[in-house]
């Protein structure tokens, strides 16, 4: 059993081959390149003592789970380093109202008595960014709605500060935001900036866009979020996006985000309650909750009052994921498109325990392979004509029991992409396996074995989350109300339902920077629909948990002629319906209310 993922053994093979290409593929952050990200599982509550001596630095405890930077040459030694249960290198996450919010029945609650619009609570946005100057995030006075502002690509100058104790980026308050806004040079005072597509100040805007009217003619003003009332803690998760443009923050920033808006929002008012939004994820993993980012983030929401909602992701029909059930003697030959200019390839093979694995691979063009790789096996592989990959294949990963193969190429020296064309996997061995191609990918598998099932990103495959796929309110194809088809599908490797439930995410209008709107879409939308959601439900009740909250809204989903009999794989338990579950909750509090009040005193 390997202690250390591929993703970490390939940082170090790299390093110690000195090979440029490899090392800025898998190094995401240049100025900390000689010493990476790293999330870490101890098997006690201490850092061990043998770990700070390697040159750890730690950042965010989530229970067992460790985020922090190591040393390069020191990456091999974690295999020895007594109560250090396993190591992750951190992967790079991609970014996976008008007509929406009648649709998902907000608007009765917005307009109810009481009206509910989330008044008190603290909405949490891990994203590209904010365009904080937008009239959507501001009060009726002008002042700002955000907290606090976390840009984690921003180096600090002239007396900013980067948050406790992550130690990088730029921490903004919400004195420094307003004293910006009344400035004629705003970003003079708070440099950040969200950046093209606008994808942050879309969601942010979805969730909980201010329901105050924008400048005149603008129409901003019937373009309310899910909870309009509440605060904003935002954090731009951006460090990797110059190496590795169209991604964000990698697993390890991303879990530092978590704990950092859980932070603003117990330091707020006494403690507040907190619905995140994280639109984004990976395909690499094991799809079952065991990663590092999921169970991190599964040890930061027990507590009552903090909710976290994860996009399903738009893999639904990009060919990400493969599946096939082996039998003895007989090979399987898996096949993957790769166009041109993709900087890597990495295929991630999963099978269960006692089975076995062997896999051959033939390059585009190259004559059929003769090589098998079978675990336990670490290291480079030649496939002839320059061709070369990297290979991890395990068993018994410390995280689950299962077994993997990791497969990475990469380009060589004499071009600057991995070859083009038909990539082919001659599989042979027992039982069922699965395959995802890295996120940042645009290969494909081919049919046979492509499959929209099991395509929901990480960290959507832990039951610590609240996942939304996404659907259609808007088209000119006569797709309304039907699922869209990119959003991603379960169910988790392992067999649970998933996704939580659908929500709009189809061409849905929300803010852009200037105080304009446009219409976007994906399950990014949609996420954001649900978060406001949460967010609604905690004012209404502010000891709800995460599994409360998903209960509830799979209880009040709506079921129709596009869902079929629900829960399913494509829509989970069904169709968002706020209002539904926010009288649900009413009347559960209500009930509490008069109870209370018949139970004798003294």
């Amino acid at each position: 059993m390997a202690r250390i993922d591929p993703g970490l053994r390939r940082i170090a093979r790299a390093s110690a081959r000195r090979h440029p290409r490899e090392l800025a593929a898998v190094l995401r952050h240049t100025d900390v390149s000689d010493t990476p990200n790293v999330m870490v599982e101890l098997e006690g509550a201490a850092i061990p003592q043998a770990l700070l001596d390697l040159g750890f630095v730690a950042r965010t405890h989530a229970g067992s789970v460790v985020t922090g930077q190591i040393p390069r040459d020191a990456i091999p030694a974690l295999e020895t380093v007594p109560g250090l249960r396993r190591a992750e290198a951190p992967r790079g996450l991609r970014r996976d109202l008008d007509l929406a919010l009648p649709d998902a029945q907000v608007v009765s609650v917005h307009g109810g008595t009481p009206p509910r619009q989330g008044k008190g609570v603290i909405v949490g946005i891990i994203d590209h960014g904010i365009d904080y100057q937008h009239v959507a995030f501001r009060k009726a006075d002008g002042s700002t709605r955000i907290l606090a502002l976390w840009d984690q690509s921003l180096v600090p100058v002239d007396g900013e500060s980067a948050p406790l104790p992550f130690g990088y980026g730029v921490h903004y308050t919400r004195e420094q935001i307003d004293a910006a806004l009344r400035s004629p040079a705003a970003h003079a005072f708070v440099r950040h900036q969200d950046e093209a597509p606008y994808h942050g100040t879309h969601v942010a805007a979805i969730a909980a866009g201010s329901s105050h009217p924008g400048p005149i003619g603008s129409g901003l003003g019937v373009l309310t979020g899910v909870a309009p009332d509440a605060d904003l803690v935002i954090v731009a998760n951006t460090r990797s996006r110059h190496e590795d443009p169209g991604s964000v923050g990698d697993s390890a920033d991303t879990l530092d985000a978590v704990a950092y808006i859980l932070q603003i929002a117990a330091a707020t008012d006494g403690g507040r309650p907190v619905a995140i939004n994280l639109s984004q994820g990976d395909n690499v993993g094991p799809h079952d909750g065991t990663s590092l980012l999921e169970v991190g983030i599964a040890n930061l929401m027990t507590a009552p009052g903090r909710v976290l909602v994860k996009s399903a992701g738009n893999e639904g029909t990009g060919g990400s994921h493969a599946t096939g059930v082996l039998v003895s003697g007989v090979t399987q030959d898996v096949t993957i498109s790769v166009p041109p200019d993709q900087s890597e390839l990495v295929i991630d093979f999963w099978y269960s325990r006692g089975e076995n694995l062997a896999i051959g691979i033939t390059p585009p063009g190259a004559p059929p392979t003769s090589k098998r790789i079978v675990a336990p096996f670490t290291g480079t592989v030649a496939l002839g004509q320059g061709v070369e990959v990297s290979v991890d294949a395990d068993l018994d990963d410390p995280g689950n029991g299962d077994n993997r193969t990791y497969i990475a190429a990469q380009p060589v020296a004499a071009g600057d992409a991995v070859r083009d064309g038909t990539w082919t996997f001659h599989l042979e061995g027992t039982g069922v396996w699965h395959a995802w191609i890295q996120c940042t990918s645009m290969a494909a598998f081919r049919a046979p074995f492509a499959s929209r099932a099991g395509t929901i990103s990480i960290p959507g495959t832990t039951s610590a989350v609240i996942t939304a796929g996404a659907y259609v309110t808007r088209s000119a194809l006569g797709r309304v109300g039907k699922l869209s088809d990119t959003s991603g599908r379960g169910p988790t490797r392992d067999g649970r339902s998933a996704p939580t439930l659908a929500a709009p995410g189809h061409k849905i209008a929300a803010a852009q920077p200037g105080n304009h709107a446009i219409k976007m879409g994906g399950t990014s939308m949609a996420t954001a629909m649900v978060t406001g959601a949460a967010a609604l439900l905690l004012s209404i009740d502010e000891t709800l948990t995460v599994h409360d909250i998903r209960d509830c809204l799979e209880r009040t989903a709506r079921a129709d002629a596009h869902t079929g009999a629900v829960p399913n794989a494509n829509w989970g338990a069904g169709k968002l319906d706020v209002a539904a579950a926010c009288n649900e909750v009413e009347t559960a509090r209500r009930a509490v209310t008069r109870n209370t009040a018949r139970t004798p005193q003294g």
